[in-house]
């Protein structure tokens, strides 16, 4: 089961990203630039090599060691500028080899720190982490639970994965409780870092609705490899048995640890249409949820 800390800190952590990319515009140099420009361009470049290379040789522990191509990787794929990516590589390789709270993965753990510090004051930060607080431990119960919207998302996720055992998997308790304890994993290999920030401000508007429609819009893009899981867990399995539990937690944590963000590079058009489509899920999952409303509510005035 979930912890209260563990499960918080995961999500919150995974909607973090580094400071500075949202709102970042770079610039494109004009393939017709003078000389002196172009040789100009190529001595920043150099010097920011440079830069980010005597950050990496400065910090020798085993642990940076493990960190330092997964930084890089992770940020030539979703900077917009060559000097941005390098000014973050070395922020965050310093930042990665002081942290206690585990390895660079994606963005995950100390990126939040980050983020508090210049992107988002600390009242808003303090914002988002309760919502998602809320999303996974609703008033303040001991376990984790399935979000009051979770039979709205079902009925969408329904409708865009078509497959015999998505209801009994997602409907299931045990599904509900992985599906939600590995959420976090979605944003950390399914999204890119410039999309976090995007992510983070869209659990401070919508909350529920918020988290769920960036869950929604995930599975969209990425609907094949998720019917991928669903024909592992295929068949007719005895839902009553442990290993049945077992298997579907064990093949949705496969899931989200496979996916790379390699097969989504950065792209301002593509993150573009994945925004327009969270917006879409957003209005789908309220409009569902306010038709239940009224119809709960016609209901109760009939009996009375």
């Amino acid at each position: 089961m979930l912890s209260v800390p563990l499960g918080a800190a995961a999500v919150l952590l995974a909607f973090a990203t580094v400071a500075g990319h949202a709102g970042h515009s770079g610039r494109v140099y004009a393939g017709h630039a003078g000389r002196a420009a172009s040789q100009l361009q190529a001595a920043a470049l150099d010097q920011a090599q440079c830069n980010v290379s005597e950050a990496f040789r400065k910090q020798d522990s085993n642990q940076c060691v493990r960190e330092r191509n997964t930084i890089s990787n992770d940020l030539q794929r979703t900077s917009l500028s060559r000097q941005k990516e390098c000014d973050d590589a070395a922020r965050l390789l310093v930042v990665a080899c002081e942290s206690s709270h585990g390895a660079y993965v994606q963005g995950l753990n100390y990126v939040a720190k980050l983020a508090m510090e210049s992107a988002f004051s600390q009242d808003q930060f303090g914002v988002v982490y309760k919502k998602i607080l809320d999303f996974l431990i609703p008033s303040g119960a001991p376990d984790v639970k399935q979000p009051a919207l979770w039979p709205t998302f079902t009925k969408l996720v329904e409708n865009i994965v078509s497959h015999r055992q998505l209801k009994t998997v997602l409907a299931y308790e045990i599904a509900g409780h992985a599906f939600v304890e590995q959420w976090a994993r979605l944003f950390e290999h399914w999204l890119p870092l410039v999309l976090r920030q995007e992510a983070f401000r869209i659990v401070e508007k919508y909350g529920d609705a918020g988290i769920l429609a960036l869950t929604l819009a995930i599975i969209k893009t990425h609907k094949s490899r998720f019917k991928e899981v669903l024909d592992f867990i295929d068949g007719d399995p005895d839902e009553r048995k442990f290993s049945f539990k077992s298997e579907v937690r064990a093949k949705f944590r496969g899931l989200f640890e496979d996916a790379r963000p390699s097969w989504w590079p950065f792209s301002r058009t593509r993150n573009k249409k994945f925004l327009d489509e969270v917006a879409l899920a957003t209005r789908q999952i309220q409009n569902l949820n306010n038709e239940g409303n009224r119809m709960m509510k016609n209901t109760l005035d009939g009996k009375r």
